[in-house]
């Protein structure tokens, strides 16, 4: 998974970069059984839209649904994540001289409400 923060733009073409973070897991999975895939599936809407529950405010999913998705269990065995922030790091980024400019074009991050 990456997350790309902002584009770093330079006065030396070879470092335009850009700020992000990011995350590799390595894992092995397998084929989660129907009580698994029910247990998983049914925690999905209130952990990604808290204090919405099944039956009050969305239908309750039902068994041919369940058996019409796949959920893999996996197991993390190795994980590694890296990170590159700040600005440009060319030989005349810093320079007010220079024919242009240098910076990042920060991305802002966007909270999605869940309206009730």
């Amino acid at each position: 998974m990456t997350l790309i923060d902002g584009f770093v733009y330079s006065w030396t073409a070879r470092y335009q970069s850009v700020n992000y973070r990011s995350a590799v897991c390595f894992d092995c999975g397998v084929q989660a059984n129907q009580a698994r895939r029910r247990q998983v599936l049914d925690a999905l809407i209130p952990r990604y839209f808290p204090g919405r529950t099944a039956g009050e405010d969305f239908e309750p999913m039902p068994n041919a649904h369940v058996n019409a998705t796949d959920v893999i269990v996996m197991t993390t065995e190795d994980a590694t994540a890296k990170v590159r922030r700040g600005g440009p790091k060319g030989p005349h980024d810093d320079d007010p001289q220079a024919l242009s400019s240098a910076g990042v074009v920060e991305l802002p991050s966007v909270e999605l409400p869940f309206p009730r």
